[in-house]
């Protein structure tokens, strides 16, 4: 993986890599930054936000199905609307999930 720059942003760290991938979305493509996230105190690799610690559990559920040990952390940050940058995503209920193999 290549690294850029790093921040830290609400125990989050947020790893620029410097490679960008393109986006379709319902306004057409658009080429983004590629971000990796991981919890800053535990090193653990960022999976998915959810919106309550309730759907998070739902999908610890699933990924253990699958094989994988998952953990709830802190919540990632988003990209903002126009991809130049990471704010922090305020969603008070909202937290992440975290492979922890």
């Amino acid at each position: 993986m290549n690294i850029e720059w790093v921040e830290i942003i609400d125990g989050v760290k947020a790893v620029h890599t410097g490679e960008s991938m393109y986006y379709y979305g319902a306004f057409g493509c658009k080429r983004i930054e590629i971000i990796r996230y991981f919890d800053a105190k535990t090193g653990l690799r960022f999976y998915t936000n959810c919106d309550s610690t309730e759907r998070a559990n739902e999908v610890i559920e699933k990924k253990a199905a699958e094989g994988h040990r998952m953990v709830i952390g802190p919540k990632a940050p988003w990209l903002s609307p126009d991809g130049s940058s990471l704010i922090r995503n305020r969603t008070e209920t909202a937290v992440g999930v975290y492979f922890a193999d």
